[in-house]
């Protein structure tokens, strides 16, 4: 009985009291049958059940040795439903990637602003892009296009701030100091922002113009090294290079006939029966 290529079974069914028959989907628009325009409803009924999902290789095989056109046979084909895909795994960001509670990522007008900002930072980071110091635009160039190997967002909106460089695979802020940035009350705002920042996860490191403008390559190597420390600290602290969480750690795995299209989605229902889905909500 296990391998039996038909079976008896109970099944739901479109049922229709009125032609006293079952009907296909494709037979049932908006709940009546296509001709006539019957109530249709859903049944239990004994019925027999072709294993064509067990057989399915088999199945696609022996067409290739039956005379039948290719209309047929891709008639055929598309009915045993045999699938070809990918399963893709996601790990979960964590609220933050040093441990404890921290703003979360989330979708805007700017691509992949931090908590806490919101519209009005939005559109003075736009502003504040199109007209950059000099020194910004030099050492923009040199960021852009993970030139260093991390990607970075110039203007980027954080926690209620706008960050003048932020690398958000691992949580790194630079900023860049004009003259006013000497004053004791600037220098006392500076500061206080530095510390709330490295609350939240954030790790802060500030260049004056001139030493962008003048010495530019150790600027580079500065944030180059920075970087690379926080990648290391990540990995070690069990989290990937991005800050998110391992998959055995909280993540779900993916099926999907279409690989080439599901990073572009704006969102996934998962089942919650699904396994992976139990496991995340029992750890949340």
């Amino acid at each position: 009985m296990e391998y039996r290529l038909a079976y008896c079974g109970y099944g739901e069914v479109n049922w229709c009291e009125a032609l006293g028959t079952v009907l296909a989907n494709d037979e049932v628009v908006n709940g009546v049958s296509e001709r006539g325009g019957h109530p249709v409803v859903k049944k239990k009924l004994r019925q027999w059940y072709l294993r064509i999902t067990e057989y399915a290789d088999r199945l696609l095989q022996g067409l290739e040795t039956i005379d039948f056109s290719d209309a047929m046979k891709e008639m055929q084909t598309n009915w045993i439903g045999k699938s070809y895909g990918a399963e893709i795994d996601f790990p979960l960001t964590p609220a933050s990637p040093r441990g404890g509670e921290g703003p979360g990522f989330r979708h805007g007008a700017a691509p992949l602003s931090f908590g806490g900002s919101n519209l009005l930072d939005i559109e003075n980071a736009k502003k504040m892009r199109k007209e950059p110091t000099e020194a910004e635009r030099i050492l923009w160039e040199e960021l852009r296009n993970r030139k260093i190997e991390f990607k970075f967002r110039r203007q980027h909106p954080v926690a209620g701030f706008i960050a003048d460089f932020a690398c958000l695979e691992v949580w790194l802020l630079v900023e860049i100091d004009g003259g006013y940035h000497t004053t004791p009350e600037q220098k006392e705002y500076d500061n206080a922002r530095n510390e709330y920042l490295k609350e939240l996860g954030f790790t802060t490191i500030r260049f004056t113009n001139e030493e962008v403008i003048n010495d530019l390559q150790n600027v580079l190597l500065k944030i180059k090294e920075t970087a690379d420390e926080l990648k290391a600290q990540k990995q070690n602290q069990g989290t990937n290079a991005d800050g998110s969480s391992p998959l055995g750690e909280a993540g779900v795995r993916v099926y999907t006939t279409r690989p080439d299209t599901i990073f572009g989605v704006d969102f996934m229902v998962l089942a919650p029966e699904h396994e992976l889905v139990q496991k995340i909500t029992t750890q949340e």
